[in-house]
């Protein structure tokens, strides 16, 4: 097993893979000069959005949604250090869906607990909100919704597919989405007009 250490990180290497690999000896200056180079390739800072649980970790450590046991300490700008466990979005979703008390009611909340459960969650006027898994990714399906409404839901920031000769109806989410603006104007006004139309 080989170490590759680099200015992005180190990894392992397996022998044989290093071996059929393209690494090749050379001199110190030029190893200096290669390594500088990619190092000043590299952006000064990087952004990571990052899930950590804090706090009492103890009592529900074995109910944590995670593999990764490694505790972390981070030190936001402008803020106290925090030490903790990292979660994914999914397992920061799940855990406090697990957690949170009574009905969700705010925008916010409904996508906490669709994300943290396959449980549907009511959105009001005839529509739920339910993670789903489509095609190796997870979506956020509305279901209850008729012809008459997939249109204005289209026009609210959703999108459909045509999943086994049936119309869908998801709403996006992820990195650069705003999954609760979305759903804050299904649930908001727009909900109320969309089922005016539909009735």
């Amino acid at each position: 097993m080989r170490k590759v250490v680099r200015p992005t990180g180190k990894s392992y290497l397996e022998e044989s893979k290093f071996e059929a690999s393209a690494w090749e000896t050379i001199d110190q200056p030029g190893f200096i000069r290669i390594w500088d180079e990619e190092a000043d390739s590299l952006p000064k800072t990087t952004t990571t959005k990052l899930y950590l649980l804090t706090g009492l970790l103890l009592p529900i450590w074995k109910t944590i949604p995670t593999s990764n046991e490694r505790i972390y300490r981070v030190t936001p700008e402008g803020c106290a250090s925090m030490i903790g466990r990292t979660l994914s979005e999914e397992g920061a979703a799940a855990l406090r869906a697990k957690f949170m008390a009574g009905t969700p009611e705010t925008p916010s909340q409904m996508l906490t607990a669709a994300l943290g459960t396959t449980t549907p969650v009511d959105l009001g006027r005839g529509l739920t909100l339910t993670r789903r898994r489509v095609a190796g990714d997870v979506r956020l399906e509305i279901g209850g919704a008729d012809k008459g409404t997939i249109d204005g839901l289209k026009a609210l920031g959703c999108f459909t597919e045509i999943i086994a000769f049936q119309l869908r109806v998801f709403v996006p989410h992820g990195a650069g989405v705003d999954a609760e603006a979305i759903l804050t104007r299904i649930v908001g006004n727009g909900a109320v007009q969309l089922s005016d139309r539909a009735a």
